[in-house]
């Protein structure tokens, strides 16, 4: 990754949204400290307030930024919701007009979606400390097609051959949570989902193509340590037997 070289990460409207609040915290309720502002790389203080106008200019705009800034976003975003200390902590939600909840789900997606991104030539963050994901996950991840990635779901990584794996929520067409298992070129060939309003497991294999074996029994395992089984809510289960009366 060439860590000088402006990169244009096209993010959704909520997760944009989320990084402006987060920074913007930084000009309220949040405080700067000498050593946050050496953490990220500013000189001071008072360089890291004269870098948030042009840096929210830059998200509303849809603009790119240099690795370093998407960091620093990303950073500021998960010390101003997080920290009582630092950031607005349990004043997030107040001043930023975002739940606790829709904040975390946001965020995970944000984390992943960055982390490609954030890190420099030796596999490390300087801001954030992380692991870099491998060079096979990063790969498989740009194959995979980007209305997938831009629902409410978090990239859950690599499976065996280069298979890989999202994490998704659906509360639209069915109410529940589901893992996708894409092949290396990107395609959706396995499909695990829990269904909340029932209580059940289900498994359906979208492409009809073959999965090698190794890989289907590593994602079944995956899907049932990730995804469990809540039973089905009171209201789901109003409905499954009222159905069942017609």
């Amino acid at each position: 990754m060439n860590m000088t070289a402006e990169v244009d990460v096209r993010l959704p409207d909520g997760e944009r949204r989320l990084l402006q609040a987060g920074i913007g915290e930084w000009s309220g309720s949040a405080r700067c400290s000498p050593g946050l502002a050496l953490l990220l790389e500013f000189g001071s203080c008072d360089h890291m307030e004269a870098w948030l106008p042009g840096a929210q200019r830059a998200l509303a705009a849809g603009d790119s930024l240099l690795p370093r800034d998407w960091r620093r976003c990303l950073v500021l975003t998960e010390l101003a919701f997080a920290s009582d200390v630092l950031g607005s902590g349990c004043e997030w939600s107040t001043t930023t007009g975002l739940s606790d909840a829709e904040t975390v789900v946001l965020l995970r997606i944000v984390q992943r979606r960055l982390a490609p991104f954030v890190f420099d030539d030796r596999g490390s963050a300087a801001a954030t400390g992380a692991r870099r994901p491998s060079e096979a996950a990063q790969a498989v991840r740009r194959r995979v097609p980007w209305p997938a990635r831009t629902r409410h779901s978090e990239w859950a990584g690599v499976a065996p051959d280069g298979y890989a794996v999202l994490l998704a929520s659906d509360v639209h067409e069915r109410n529940g949570l589901g893992l996708e298992l894409y092949d290396p070129a990107g395609h959706l060939v396995m499909d695990a989902f829990r269904d909340d309003d029932r209580g059940e497991l289900s498994l359906t294999v979208p492409s009809g193509e073959g999965v090698p074996l190794p890989v289907a029994e590593w994602f079944i395992r995956s899907a049932r340590e990730r995804l469990g089984s809540r039973g089905p809510s009171p209201a789901g289960r109003r409905s499954w037997l009222r159905a069942q009366r017609r």
